[in-house]
């Protein structure tokens, strides 16, 4: 959007910050003493978000700390920051009412119209001011933020179908955050912004540099060897990075997971009044009261319960007491109904419980500072980053201890030590190791 009565400079090419400090001064004589605003302020946040916040802008509001002027209990839509910040500016400044308001010197045009900024000057036959549309780099982010302040993660059907690599609706904004049309890497491959075109290329720390969705793909570990084009060998993840042979099941095919376990999971979903998995909640439909971490639960105890894999076991149980039937010994064929511990559940003392169980993790609970999701699991068992609770690789990604938070924390060193209490005490015994199983009642 080009906006109406700014005073036009000289054309020069989208973006090309080729303007100094006193070149913009000659035209603006004021620029360096005022700054445009809106009447009720609210436009200062456009460019001066709080440091904390999510919403991204070039110029930061100091925060706390910063002389007391700003203790973070300002808002938008308030006048508050007229207070310090007050003058004429020589001109109208667009179609948003803008009224003017004196800032530091330090601050110039370029502050907030030079290249890869949300207002930059644009050619044309004179100079003038476009705003940009879904943020400033070569390929989008679902981070990105709209002229009209919307989170393109959030708009249209995207928050009803999540990830970016399945799932794809006409109102969906997936393909630009992968693939750039007309401002692609020049060495990258199938207009990526990556010289690798795999699962770990992508996502293995310490490799991937596109993306911050991370996992550590170290040598050492039952699903892994190290190598980058290892993913789509095993029987995990769809051999297609656009979902083509992925679950029915959106927040399955979210994470490229396999259709494998969709048969297990429809006999769930048609036993929902037993098992709590409902469709609704397979689709991240509205409806749904799923955390992600229940998500992350369902989706990977089912994908590892598939055929060939632990089919002995039953590892996300949404509803207490929810049986399905399992192999007994693996490869007898012998089976009978099982069950398994809770996937989420709220920490009760008088059940001998301290700490919330969330998910996979709060029990294969080694941790990687290096990675998206904090631990390992389910990937490799040897950090890529520095891991708070464990020295090496840790098997089956846990961790044992005397009590919760213990200071003899530490990864199992083999498969065996999953039989050692100390994998249950690290969540049935308080953190004073004072009460809990065995101890109390």
């Amino acid at each position: 959007m080009l906006l109406a009565g700014v005073m036009l400079l000289p054309a020069t090419a989208l973006g090309e910050a080729v303007y100094s400090s006193d070149e913009c001064v000659s035209c603006h004589p004021q620029a360096r003493s005022a700054h445009p605003a809106t009447d009720d302020d609210a436009s200062c946040f456009t460019c001066h978000p709080w440091e904390d916040s999510a919403v991204p802008g070039p110029f930061p509001m100091p925060h706390d700390g910063d002389g007391g002027s700003h203790d973070g209990d300002w808002v938008s839509g308030t006048t508050q920051c007229n207070e310090c910040h007050d003058g004429a500016y020589p001109f109208s400044h667009g179609p948003y009412g803008f009224t003017s308001i004196t800032i530091f010197d330090s601050v110039d045009c370029n502050s907030c119209h030079a290249s890869g900024m949300l207002n930059v000057f644009q050619a044309g036959a004179s100079h003038s001011v476009a705003r940009m549309s879904w943020g400033l780099m070569d390929y989008y982010s679902w981070g990105a933020v709209g002229q009209d302040g919307a989170v393109l993660g959030s708009v249209g059907a995207n928050p009803t179908n999540p990830g970016v690599h399945a799932n794809y609706q006409t109102t969906t904004a997936k393909c630009g955050i992968c693939h750039s049309v007309h401002r692609a890497r020049a060495n990258g491959v199938k207009l990526l912004d990556a010289t690798v075109a795999t699962c770990s290329g992508c996502h293995a720390a310490g490799t991937g540099t596109v993306t911050s969705k991370l996992i550590s793909w170290e040598s050492g570990g039952p699903h892994h060897s190290g190598t980058l084009a290892d993913c789509a060998t095993r029987s995990c993840h769809a051999s297609s990075p656009h979902g083509a042979g992925a679950s029915q099941y959106k927040i399955v095919a979210a994470k490229l997971l396999s259709s494998n376990a969709d048969s297990v999971l429809a006999a769930a979903v048609a036993s929902s009044s037993v098992s709590g998995i409902t469709v609704a909640d397979l689709n991240a439909d509205v409806a749904s009261t799923w955390t992600e971490a229940t998500r992350s639960a369902v989706r990977t105890g089912y994908t590892c319960n598939q055929d060939g894999c632990h089919v002995q076991t039953l590892l996300a149980v949404v509803k207490k007491g929810y049986a399905e039937e399992r192999e007994g010994v693996y490869g007898s064929g012998d089976m009978y109904n099982k069950t398994g511990h809770m996937s989420s559940a709220a920490a009760t003392s008088g059940a001998g419980s301290y700490v919330a169980v969330t998910g996979c993790v709060s029990c294969h609970d080694q941790t990687d500072d290096g990675v998206t999701s904090g631990y390992t699991f389910p990937h490799s068992e040897t950090a890529y980053g520095t891991s708070s609770n464990t020295s090496g690789r840790a098997y089956l990604w846990m961790t044992r201890a005397s009590y919760a938070g213990a200071a003899d924390t530490t990864g199992l060193a083999s498969s065996l030590e999953k039989a050692m209490d100390g994998t249950c005490l690290k969540c049935h015994r308080d953190s004073t190791g004072l009460l809990g199983i065995g101890l109390t009642r």
